[in-house]
């Protein structure tokens, strides 16, 4: 029998699409109720700042991910990220339908390359229609590359939005308030 091994989800700015390509199916373990739940073939994995979850994996088990860049997924598919956010969901539900077809091609692709080629292209699909970056977007990429040492009320200001709004825009396209965002940040540099 396979040996299983828990893993934190740890905290992380960023959304992960995970493609499992393992023959068996990681589980979800809710760590509040301590429910377990198979996990989807395509996982959605938001940013994450509580630890809500962790991941029971089988031995040898092997994914392809996508890392998207601060506000890359809400750019590409034009949604709120916030619902998100310390969680994991069926990516297929929540992008679409063209993401099983993609699944079962990366799955059967004979190499890594192969793999990149294919998301890569699927990607690069939806760039032509892609939202243009918002000031919240470069305000996340200076918050990681000073290693969250931003002051928010500045990060505003550089924006052109009040503060408010700034903060709304910023958990709809980041899935985080940026206070938050800039301790995570900080964290993930240590």
């Amino acid at each position: 029998t396979a040996q299983a091994a828990t893993r934190p989800i740890i905290a992380r700015t960023g959304l992960v699409l995970v493609f499992n390509l393992h023959h068996r199916r990681p589980e979800a373990v809710d760590l509040h109720t301590s429910r377990r739940r198979v996990l989807p073939e395509v996982l959605l994995v938001g940013a994450q700042w509580v630890r809500r979850t962790d991941i029971v994996m089988t031995t040898g088990w092997t994914s392809f991910s996508v890392h998207f860049h601060p506000a890359g997924l809400h750019r590409l598919f034009h949604m709120s990220v916030r619902p998100f956010t310390n969680t994991i969901v069926d990516a297929v539900e929540v992008l679409g339908p063209s993401l099983e077809r993609l699944y079962r091609q990366v799955k059967a692709a004979a190499t890594p390359s192969a793999m990149h080629r294919l998301v890569e292209g699927y990607l690069l699909t939806l760039v032509a229609d892609a939202a243009p970056l918002h000031p919240v977007a470069r305000a996340a990429f200076k918050m990681l590359d000073r290693h969250g040492a931003v002051s928010i009320a500045d990060a505003s200001r550089a924006s052109g939005l009040g503060q408010r709004h700034f903060e709304r825009r910023f958990v709809e396209q980041l899935g985080m308030p940026p206070k938050v965002y800039t301790r995570v940040a900080r964290l993930d540099f240590v």
